[in-house]
């Protein structure tokens, strides 16, 4: 038995036995408090929320409130945790309501923070960025700068994904410049990555470059290959951007690399397909065809473990190839094939989440037309412009 089932163990039993004693509601509480912890460490849930909902009532009913609040901020986690967030956001706002009454702002500004990150998995980035704002802000005023970087990252993502990419880029700065102060290096390869995101969202490439470059090092050198991976996906698009596609090409294989060491498979052809891709901008047009094929192999195998996670990547792979075989002229009709087959997977994708897959979908079947005028299909290129038209009008 590992500690944290002992923990568990314990405070069950300690728990059961409180629950007789009538006259200690409060440690009852408290114990029934540390459970829930101990099971949301097990990967317990379902079990972490009752416990802590049991908890936040107790000190309700007598009337702690600090302790309620505090109650409420766990269950708030776990809930978050297990995409409930809707319970999330109730039991953080009634966190938030609890600290202001009690005037304890350091609490008050935590429960802010951890508000505005359940409002921004629900989509809802002006009330993230309201609630944000205001944690930020309290924890400057107490002088708390670790507490203030926590709520300035999430702001800053938040600001990202509403295009304000100049505010983006200057709270971002600042969160990683205090993580940075703080030796808080995993907070602060965030802060960065997210940064160098914003970077080239506002059209400074370079800049982007130079910042992503240092988050992927600090990444490698903290073992943390799944995020060394995706910031190289992110530093060989700024490269891309900056007009270095060789370079670009040589970050991609290496996001592949940590991808494979991060146990990453889906992540490994996403990386292996825009390797491809970044060959073929380079000119290095021998090289790009038989790295597109082996990117779709792997893809194809991982779409066999998991066919409904990971069409899209899939999807992906064979545009590329589709693209690359009719560019070098070779194998027409497997280009055909390839951006056929990338439509008809992206198709139901596109139904159900428009937003994310209906571009790449207009994409795949425009080069399939494109291939089939190519090959002199008229009829059949006719056919599937006409599913393009169908999308125009919103019935694809």
């Amino acid at each position: 038995m590992g500690r944290t089932d002992e923990a568990i163990a314990t405070y069950t039993r300690a728990s059961g036995i409180l629950a007789l004693l009538s006259d200690q509601p409060h440690l009852m509480a408290s114990v029934v408090g540390n459970l829930g912890a101990a099971l949301r460490e097990a990967g317990r849930y379902e079990e972490a929320i009752t416990a802590h909902s049991r908890a936040a009532e107790t000190f309700r009913l007598i009337r702690d409130e600090a302790e309620e609040g505090s109650a409420l901020t766990s269950l708030g986690g776990v809930l978050q945790h297990v995409g409930r967030y809707e319970e999330a956001i109730a039991a953080h706002s009634r966190a938030v309501r609890i600290h202001a009454r009690l005037d304890d702002p350091h609490r008050e500004a935590a429960a802010l923070n951890n508000l505005g990150g359940a409002w921004q998995l629900t989509g809802r980035t002006e009330e993230a960025m309201g609630s944000l704002t205001r944690a930020a802000e309290i924890f400057r005023v107490l002088g708390d700068q670790y507490g203030e970087a926590l709520a300035l990252i999430n702001l800053g993502e938040a600001l990202q994904q509403t295009d304000r990419t100049q505010e983006a880029v200057g709270t971002l700065t600042r969160a990683a410049r205090l993580f940075k102060q703080f030796d808080a290096h995993g907070y602060e390869a965030r802060a960065s990555h997210a940064l160098g995101e914003a970077l080239l969202a506002r059209g400074s490439a370079e800049e982007a470059v130079t910042v992503l470059s240092r988050t992927a090092d600090l990444c490698r050198g903290l073992g943390d290959h799944g995020n060394e991976a995706t910031t190289l996906l992110s530093l060989a698009a700024a490269l891309e951007e900056a007009d270095r596609p060789d370079a670009a090409a040589n970050r991609y294989a290496q996001a592949a690399t940590a991808f494979e060491r991060a146990g990453d498979n889906p992540g490994k052809g996403w990386a292996l397909t825009n390797y491809a891709g970044a060959l073929l901008l380079a000119g290095r047009t021998g090289e790009a065809l038989p790295a597109a094929e082996s990117a779709l192999e792997h893809n194809r195998r991982v779409v066999s473990d998991e066919p409904v996670a990971y069409t899209h990547v899939l999807a992906h792979s064979l545009r590329l190839l589709a693209w690359l075989r009719e560019e070098e002229q070779q194998n027409l009709p497997g280009s055909l094939s390839a951006a056929r087959e990338a439509a008809e997977l992206l198709t139901p994708l596109a139904s159900t989440h428009p937003e994310s897959y209906a571009p790449s979908l207009r994409a795949a079947l425009e080069q399939w037309a494109h291939v089939l005028d190519v090959l002199h299909r008229t009829g059949e290129a006719e056919e599937v412009r006409r599913r393009l038209e169908k999308m125009d009008h919103g019935q694809a």
